[in-house]
Order: C-alpha cells, then structure tokens, then sequence
C-alpha cells in the first residue's frame, strides 16, 4: 500500500522530451521507495530503481525544477535515530538522482516536526537556492548553489 508520492515533472535539456517523475513511497519501516518516470514522446512509464536510503519528503508541497533537474526538501533516515536534512535531485536526461547537502545550518528537523516550513527550495537567476528562516533571531538565511558549493 502507497504511504504517499512526490511528484516532479519538466525538460529533459538533450532529447527535448517532457517526463514526469513519481517517487512511491510504500507504507513500511523500510524502504524500498520506487522511482518511475513517464516520458511523454514515448507515452510509457520507465522503473528507475529503489532507493537505496529511505527518505522523508512527504511534507513537500512542491518541488523545484532548475537546468534539468527536479529538487526536493527532505530528511534522510542514517539510523533509527539520526536524520540528517538533505536536497534530493533527480536529472531528468540520465534519469538519475542523487542527494546534495544543504548548507550549514543551525537546526535540522525531525520527521515528527510540526512546522517543517522553516527551509524551503527556490529558485534564483537559473540557480537553486536553499532559504532558512530563523524565528528566534527573526533571520531569512539564503544560500545559492553554483558548481557544487553553497554561497
């Protein structure tokens, strides 16, 4: 049984094909969570994998896509006990995905969280950048991703 899908969808930059992506994740303590992809010039659906960590990204209430790639704010399971907060990415011309670290920051979330919208995705002049706000400070941090490096 389906617990709950992320959703993505745009460009793919080298065949000039439009696809939607859909991460399933299955109602269990343990993964796999699946990831298919729909390519509108082929009208078919296309198994990418399971991922090989379970990820929490059911509090997404949208995804952000930048030079070819969907992004998603989300939480990665290293042990029952420890999260560590993370950006998943999947490239829509190599149908791959991968995890990029957010920025240095002060707090990172649980999954039991009741106010995750503290840090959100946007984009910036073609760029994604990773937005946190601080309401103890009363502070809006905004980092930008170039070349693998957050500024």
């Amino acid at each position: 049984y389906c617990m709950y899908d992320c959703y993505g969808s745009g460009l793919d930059p080298l065949s000039g094909d439009y696809k939607v992506v859909i991460i399933k994740d299955y109602w269990s303590t343990t993964y796999p969570q699946s990831v298919l992809v729909y390519s509108l010039s082929n009208d078919s659906w296309k198994y990418c994998g399971d991922l090989v960590r379970n990820y929490y990204l059911e509090h997404n209430t949208c995804y952000i896509f930048v030079k070819g790639c969907c992004f998603w704010l989300g939480l990665s399971s290293l042990d029952d006990r420890e999260y560590i907060e993370i950006i998943f990415a999947f490239d829509m011309a190599s149908d791959s995905f991968q995890e990029i670290h957010v920025p240095d920051y002060q707090e990172i979330p649980s999954p039991d969280d009741k106010d995750p919208a503290l840090n959100t995705l946007g984009v910036y002049d073609d760029s994604l950048n990773f937005l946190s706000v601080d309401k103890g400070e009363r502070s809006l941090g905004i980092w930008t991703l170039n070349h693998g490096t957050w500024t």
